[in-house]
């Protein structure tokens, strides 16, 4: 799950698209790579991708059959509404577990989440990791990245985090 901690993101700041159409599952909150041509919406299949320019995936909750926000995904062949990633800036958002391939028991205030790519980790691929110093070294070379403010409760398991461009 993933949110905004201010309307004004969604309002004024940060710019979305909502044409492409899904490749595989996604939950919001998770970083894909826009491509506009193919009209696709994938999850980085490599480092390089995932240390471009990502859109962060936040679709309305559309489907009536689905009760439990938790629940909600975006399914291969729906639309996506992706927000870039750089666009959000110094803005505050919320993240859950389910959106986190690290183990929130080892984040701490102040650790950096970077996008993890399909060659390096597998179906992880689109969701925040922490770098491990050997496959991801750290978020030096990253368009964007999360930064931990604080461990909230929000899906259960949760992280405030601020958006930060390199």
């Amino acid at each position: 799950m993933f949110k905004f901690n201010s309307i004004g993101a969604i309002e004024k700041h940060v710019r979305n698209n909502p044409r492409n159409i899904a490749t595989s599952t996604l939950q919001n909150g998770m970083s894909v790579i826009m491509n506009d041509q193919a009209g696709t919406a994938s999850v980085p299949a490599t480092a390089t991708e995932a240390q471009g320019l990502t859109w962060i995936v936040g679709n309305i909750i559309d489907k009536p059959e689905v009760r439990n926000n938790k629940e909600f995904t975006i399914e291969n062949g729906e639309h996506v509404r992706g927000f870039l990633a750089e666009d959000a800036k110094e803005l505050q958002v919320e993240v859950d577990y389910r959106v986190v391939a690290t183990d929130l028991d080892t984040v701490s205030i102040g650790d950096h989440l970077v996008v993890a790519n399909a060659a390096d980790h597998g179906e992880d691929a689109g969701k925040w990791i922490k770098p491990d110093g050997t496959v991801i070294a750290d978020s030096s070379s990253y368009n964007t990245y999360l930064e931990v403010l604080k461990k909230t409760t929000y899906g259960d398991k949760g992280l405030l985090c601020k958006v930060v461009k390199n």
